[in-house]
């Protein structure tokens, strides 16, 4: 007697067939789900944050704005248990907006880099020092006015830094009023700017004059010295 599936007779080894078939849809359905996973994850990101906590640990703010940017944080665990706790309400608001509310007058500083907010004690100013500092706030552009991002913003002193964001916006805490930024991106001069007040910054940044892109005349034509492989004299 043979067993049948829809009027057919099962064949031999139907089992180690119908297993493998099993595993493939499990592990199909398991790509699809990673697959939604990663699209809600996109989704959600970079949305505008709402919160609502008394007495909340500096933990478990930074988790809550995990959960809804998908912004990590860097930090060392006994610094931040070292940090006073905060009281936020907030709704529809920006990511500035929260971390200013999170680090006001607490002993710590911020730096955005990419999708990573990395968190360190705030830096004691040398005796005699301008303590004042101020947030800087700046955009990035070429010379057509189109944002450049993740262009490197390095203060000078200090070594504190930021990158730019696709928009070519940055953002660096507690800068000193005598500190220089040094803005430099590949494929672009390095600029050096001083910092004169609070205001927003725009950084214009001049491409680099690449001797392999100079435009020669050749027989049939026009090329540069990055694609031309031929012989060229120069007349």
């Amino acid at each position: 007697m043979h067993l049948t599936a829809i009027g057919k007779p099962l064949t031999p080894g139907w089992r180690s067939r119908l297993l493998r078939k099993t595993l493939l849809m499990m592990q199909f359905t398991a790509i699809l789900m990673l697959a939604g996973c990663l699209q809600l994850s996109a989704a959600t990101f970079g949305q505008e944050i709402s919160m609502s906590r008394k007495q909340a640990t500096l933990a478990e703010v930074f988790l809550d704005i995990h959960h809804q940017t998908g912004y990590f944080f860097y930090y060392d665990e006994a610094l931040i248990q070292k940090a006073r706790r905060v009281d936020i309400s907030v709704k529809g608001v920006s990511l500035d907006k929260v971390l200013e509310i999170c680090f006001l007058q607490q002993p710590l500083q911020y730096v955005i880099d990419k999708q990573v907010i990395i968190v360190t004690a705030k830096q004691v100013p040398r005796p005699g020092a301008d303590t004042a500092g101020i947030p800087i706030t700046g955009k990035v552009v070429n010379e057509a006015d189109e944002p450049i991002s993740n262009a490197t913003i390095t203060v000078k002193p200090g070594g504190m830094m930021a990158m730019s964001d696709e928009a070519g916006n940055f953002l660096i805490p507690g800068v000193q009023k005598n500190a220089t930024l040094e803005i430099s991106s590949v494929g672009y001069l390095t600029r050096r700017v001083g910092i004169v007040n609070a205001q927003k910054l725009l950084i214009s940044l001049k491409r680099t004059e690449n001797k392999l892109d100079e435009v020669q005349v050749i027989a049939y034509g026009t090329s540069s010295k990055r694609y031309n492989t031929g012989t060229v004299s120069k007349v």
